[in-house]
Order: structure tokens, then C-alpha cells, then sequence
């Protein structure tokens, strides 16, 4: 098989890269997070049977010509208007 002075070289025995250092830096740190987590107590929220709600409704009246003509009836299936 033949190599190119270009080819990556595999790392010597016992040689770590940058790249496992930060994972275990990370790993470290989730786990004394986890560790302290418990020491600091937990948040609980009250639940209440009873709620306060304000609503506001606003309504506007548009300006017509004249009032507003009552409703053509329409027929239902099957049906006819003589």
C-alpha cells in the first residue's frame, strides 16, 4: 500500500488532542451541575382553584345610508321559493 507525505499520521500511544480534553471539561461540568442541582433546592408552583381575568370588548358602529335590509331566505335542499 502506498502513503503520501500528505496522508494524515495517526496520533503516538498516549497522545491526547484538544478535542477530548473539552469533551471531558464539558462531561466534568454537567456532572457537578447534576451534583449541586439537589443541594439547591427545587422551585414548586401554587396552584389555585380561583383566577382573575379582566376582558374589555369595544364594539364600533359603522355609518350605512339607511338601515339594513332584512335577510333574503334561502331554501333548503330539495326545496323551491314560488
Amino acid at each position: 500500500m502506498r502513503s503520501s507525505s500528505t496522508d494524515a499520521r495517526p496520533a503516538p500511544a498516549g497522545a491526547t488532542g484538544a478535542g477530548t480534553w473539552v469533551r471531558l471539561t464539558v462531561a466534568l461540568l454537567v456532572a457537578a451541575a447534576a451534583a449541586v442541582t439537589p443541594a439547591v433546592g427545587s422551585t414548586s408552583a401554587v396552584l389555585t382553584d380561583t383566577d382573575d381575568v379582566t376582558t374589555t370588548v369595544t364594539t364600533r358602529t359603522w355609518a350605512t345610508d339607511g338601515p339594513t335590509p332584512p335577510p333574503t331566505p334561502t331554501p333548503g335542499p330539495g326545496k323551491t321559493t314560488e
